[in-house]
């Protein structure tokens, strides 16, 4: 198992394809990664932490099954984030393998 809890949106767009090459590369046969991703509108924060999409991500691990687990709107829980700008902010679970 791979957990991902904040390296991914920590990243810009363009270092985040080495990095998923990275973890496919770690990855055991049958093993799993454990993602947790946000996604906000971009146009209102610049990050990071970086909004990644499950389109994006999807494209990332193309390869693998991901399957969402859960979705959580946090923004309430947020304020520094609210403080940039944002009005919504969803953080999202994955299960990739």
């Amino acid at each position: 198992m791979i957990y991902d809890r904040a390296a991914l949106i920590a990243l810009p767009r363009d270092k985040r394809p080495e990095y998923a090459e990275h973890l496919k590369s770690l990855l055991a046969s049958g093993g799993n990664i454990f993602m947790i991703s946000l996604e906000y509108d971009p146009k209102k924060m610049e990050g990071p932490p970086f909004a990644v999409t499950e389109s994006e991500l999807r494209g990332l691990f193309k390869e693998l099954t991901m399957v969402k687990l859960h979705e959580h709107d946090c923004i309430d829980e947020e304020a520094r984030f609210k403080e940039r700008g944002l009005d919504w902010m969803k953080e999202v679970v994955y299960r990739i393998g």
